[in-house]
């Protein structure tokens, strides 16, 4: 045995190739953890589920329950929400990674296998995520390729069945049309079996009954049973409506011109006047077949719009950037008109090649086919329902894991398949992997070694500026003042959803300030009970006399200074309503 087989037949052992990879996914990471900002958005929703399982043991069962047990338990560990968010990020990434490596060992050849999951970790897209719970929701689907692959036959089947059945009820709705479709693959399976008089369906009985126990549980420690869940119109009916109205208006404003609305909050006006609905709160506003059954005309242009765009979400997925012109997410995507199209070409290209070689010789499928085919029929009957997420809502890279992973195994198999057929193949596949394995490890820099993905972390500078005063922020009392990043500040905090009409943005109060009455009746006007000003807004108002005296002697009219910071190049000042203390 040469000297190169040897080494990649170490490097292919597990446990040398999950540790390899693991300190490869750290390289791309390092400094995450002093560079990385709080997100807000979508996430705050799961930030309240973590409070809401730390503090009261229970769960919401239309947000990613398994989510919120995961997120709140890390809380209830490190204490703090901020390094909670850190840590889970990391968590989630990290085993996300591993168990890619771990499904495509099931698919390909181990070198290659190992080269597509490190292609895996390199990519933004899969670390740099907006929304985690996403990235959370790749996990199940996962182990079920791992689980159907390892465990061949039926008792694979059951097991990856019903884990696809646990990941619609507790992680993400959409995996019910993926259990729906493998659920199908498996009854067929069975009836060919059946033919055969060998088939047990009684087998997955217990996995069923397993997921239905663990389901129940979680019913039981509902805020809001699914009984109740059930009975139009309800909160899970709201998050429904709710996407396809934001999916809706974010595709209608990048094709016409005559809507200018907010997509997020005020995209119910849009659905007012091309589907006949009207609601701000959403509840009341059209489900994706409602829409459909108001005007088929307008839903298919927006699936055709989305379909359109696919390609740039699937350049994201894969390689970082675009080469179109038209953001496949809800925010602009980084542009790249020279070194994506060849990387798109050449794939592609590999792609084809492939393809030729799997339907000309199934014989030497082998490489590619390695342990079970019924990973791949997992992964895409996944994909599958993506293509469903894509023209239904976006493509989103976030939305579109399943397929972005089934085009790079695809990729890994073609190239499996084309070293098989190379006179120098013995050497070729272990060549790759010992040369990918030491390129990744050594020449492939980290994410935040470019100084262009080192931004300011403005929201987490706030969060540690008011940390000190969460008592006063999670007052229930409290009407807060609280400035820049106020309603993701407000959710780190542990302040309730519903409480954000309580919490102000500077935007919403002082803009309207002109200095004509006292700073402090202003604030009493407004209910306010605890302000923040920032050296912005101190700045601002410093040139008011009417302002000064709630500045410079705030006991003088009814206000107490509860926090300060006099040093440095941003001083801030904190004060509460006198009355509210005494009333404390």
């Amino acid at each position: 045995m040469s000297t190169l087989a040897r080494i990649s037949a170490l490097i292919s052992r597990p446990a040398v190739a999950y540790t390899l990879l693991a300190l490869f996914q750290l390289k791309v990471l390092w400094g995450d953890w002093q560079h990385r900002d709080l997100v807000t958005g979508d996430n705050l929703v799961y930030v309240a589920g973590a409070y809401r399982w730390a503090e009261h043991g229970t769960v919401d069962l239309v947000w990613s329950p398994l989510y919120g047990v995961f997120y709140g338990t890390i809380f209830m560990v490190v204490g703090d929400m901020a390094s909670a968010t850190w840590l889970q990020r990391a968590l989630v990434t990290f085993a996300v990674t591993l168990l890619v490596l771990a499904a495509l060992r099931a698919l390909l050849p181990a070198s290659i296998a190992w080269l597509v999951a490190a292609w895996w970790a390199l990519l933004e897209s899969t670390f740099n995520v907006t929304v985690e719970v996403h990235l959370f929701a790749m996990l199940p689907l996962l182990l079920a390729i791992v689980l159907v692959t390892r465990l061949p036959g039926r008792w694979g089947r059951s097991l990856a069945l019903a884990v696809l059945l646990a990941a619609a009820m507790l992680v993400r709705n959409e995996y019910t049309a993926t259990a729906l479709l493998f659920g199908a693959f498996c009854a067929w399976s069975e009836v060919h079996e059946w033919r055969r008089g060998v088939a047990r369906p009684a087998v997955y009985l217990a996995p069923m009954l397993v997921v239905g126990l663990i389901f129940a549980w979680f019913d039981s420690r509902a805020e809001v049973p699914l009984s109740q869940l059930l009975r139009p119109p309800s909160y899970l009916s709201w998050k429904h409506t709710a996407n396809v109205c934001q999916a809706y208006a974010a595709s209608y404003v990048q094709r016409h011109t005559d809507w200018s609305g907010n997509v997020i909050v005020g995209c119910h006006t849009l659905m007012e006047r091309d589907f006949g609905f009207s609601d701000p709160t959403l509840v009341h506003s059209p489900t994706f077949v409602q829409a459909t059954m108001a005007n088929p005309g307008a839903i298919l242009e927006h699936m055709l719009w989305n379909l359109s765009i696919a390609g740039n979400g699937l350049q994201v997925g894969l390689f970082g950037a675009m080469s179109g012109t038209t953001s496949p997410d809800f925010t602009p995507v980084k542009q790249d008109m020279m070194v994506v199209p060849i990387l798109t070409a050449a794939l592609i290209g590999l792609l084809l090649v492939g393809a030729g070689l799997f339907a000309s010789s199934r014989g030497r499928c082998a490489p590619v086919a390695r342990g079970s085919k019924m990973g791949w029929v997992v992964l895409l009957v996944s994909a599958g329902t993506t293509g469903l997420v894509i023209a239904a809502v976006r493509p989103r890279p976030e939305y579109i894991y399943p397929l972005t992973l089934l085009v790079m195994a695809a990729a890994g198999g073609s190239l499996a398949l084309v070293a098989s057929l190379l006179p120098w193949r013995h050497w070729l596949t272990p060549g790759l992997g010992v040369v990918a394995i030491v390129a990744a490890l050594v020449a492939v820099p980290g994410f935040y070694a470019d100084p262009a993905h080192v931004r300011p972390r403005s929201t987490l500078v706030r969060y540690e500026t008011l940390r000190p005063y969460t008592a006063l922020i999670r007052d229930p009392n409290s009407v807060f003042l609280m400035g820049d990043f106020a309603a993701g500040l407000a959710a780190y905090f542990g302040r309730p959803l519903a409480s954000w009409g309580t919490v102000y943005r500077y935007e919403e109060i002082i803009e309207a300030y002109d200095g004509q009455v006292p700073f402090d009746s202003f604030l009493a006007d407004r209910k306010i009970t605890l302000a923040f000003l920032d050296q912005r807004m101190l700045t601002r108002l410093q040139q008011y006399d009417a302002a000064r005296r709630l500045l410079n002697d705030p006991g003088s009219v009814g206000w107490r200074l509860v926090g300060l910071n006099a040093e440095g190049p941003s001083p801030w000042m904190l004060f509460r309503r006198e009355k509210d203390i005494r009333a404390a």
